[in-house]
């Protein structure tokens, strides 16, 4: 999904011309592929968790036809991710694609995102109209 990862990136960005000088707030967008550094020794998620999980205060999910690689702990290190930021009481933002997809290539249906979503709510997935309105938890 990098068309929508770009407008969600676009957006915060937005946000932060916008906002940051009067909220006193700039919003990161961080990504696993361009803020964590490989470690030796160390678990691959657990490096992840480390150096992004534990500092972030908001997560943005944004899923189509796969959730992830399986750890060793979850169905796959997103819903590792996602789990933390739900069990410290951090907002996790989940949406969910609803483009055309073959049912042949879906991973996401095999896991039930009762326990990802709090309210049990499942959003679509963000567009341009849906990140600057008001968000749904």
């Amino acid at each position: 999904m990098p068309e929508e990862r770009q407008i969600a990136t676009e957006v915060i960005n937005e946000w932060n011309v916008l906002h940051a000088a009067t909220e006193g707030v700039v919003l990161l967008p961080i990504r696993w592929e361009t803020h964590v550094m490989p470690e030796t020794g160390v678990r691959p998620q657990d490096a992840i968790n480390r150096q992004l999980v534990a500092d972030c205060e908001l997560l943005l999910g944004m899923f189509w036809t796969k959730l992830g690689t399986s750890t060793d702990v979850a169905d796959s290190g997103t819903v590792e991710e996602i789990d933390q930021f739900v069990r410290t009481n951090r907002p996790a933002m989940l949406y969910f694609s609803r483009r055309p997809i073959d049912p042949t290539k879906m991973m996401i249906c095999s896991i039930s995102c009762a326990p990802l979503c709090p309210t049990g709510s499942r959003q679509p997935c963000p567009n341009r109209n849906t990140l600057t309105s008001s968000p749904t938890y």
